[in-house]
């Protein structure tokens, strides 16, 4: 009688972790992933882009509280573009076998803006997350299920906007969080008709990264 209720007791035990467990990955919300954003001090990834505006992949490097250095690989590969947040210049090297060669920049110059007139001292994932908590308040979010993906699983949450509203034409996000570190790792933006706008992968993401000194 002894060793059941010992065995219950451990059922019950199991069950009451997995429940915490599966209530910790699915209350995740924008709020919560800003939150957990703002707890980060820097972070690498190596940033693939897919879209309208072409294909990018780009070696990213950010530092808080907004310095970030971007290595090209796809198109323009070996360029590299440093942005610092204490002067808000952009130092541009735009050859890769030319590396004494720098251009200065601000940020809203046009040779280093997307065609959507996105700039880089916006181009982080703390910038991102804002976005999409501007749509959530203007519309709803849900944690869709847990998928696998590149070996893991993650959770994915899913924020639209009410019908007739939409952020910079992107009606709705959808994000693939790495629950251990609680950010998105894929992103993807549809417009009104759920047509795929962008897909942006962050592979390799790693939170918390101590730079060398010549990180400019």
């Amino acid at each position: 009688m002894s060793l059941i209720k010992y065995s219950l007791k451990s059922i019950t035990m199991v069950f009451s972790v997995l429940f915490f467990f599966h209530s910790a990955v699915f209350a995740l919300s924008t709020k919560e992933l800003i939150e957990s954003f703002n707890k980060i001090s820097s972070y690498s990834t190596l940033l693939k882009s897919e879209g309208e505006n072409g294909d990018n992949i780009i070696h990213y490097f950010y530092k808080k509280p907004g310095f970030i250095k971007m290595v090209f690989v796809k198109p323009h590969e070996g360029a590299t573009l440093v942005y610092n947040q204490k002067t808000h210049k952009v130092k541009l090297k735009p050859f890769k076998h030319l590396s004494s060669f720098t251009i200065s920049l601000k940020p809203e110059s046009s040779l280093i803006t997307d065609p959507k007139g996105h700039t880089v001292d916006q181009s982080d994932l703390g910038a991102l997350l804002k976005n999409v908590l501007i749509l959530s308040e203007n519309g709803t979010e849900k944690i869709k299920n847990k998928v696998f993906y590149n070996k893991n699983f993650y959770s994915v949450l899913s924020v639209k906007g009410n019908e007739g509203f939409n952020f910079e034409g992107i009606f709705q996000y959808v994000l693939w969080i790495d629950t251990k570190i609680n950010l998105p790792v894929r992103v993807e933006s549809y417009d009104n008709n759920f047509n795929l706008l962008e897909k942006v992968l962050l592979n390799d993401l790693k939170v918390n990264v101590k730079f060398s000194d010549n990180f400019f």
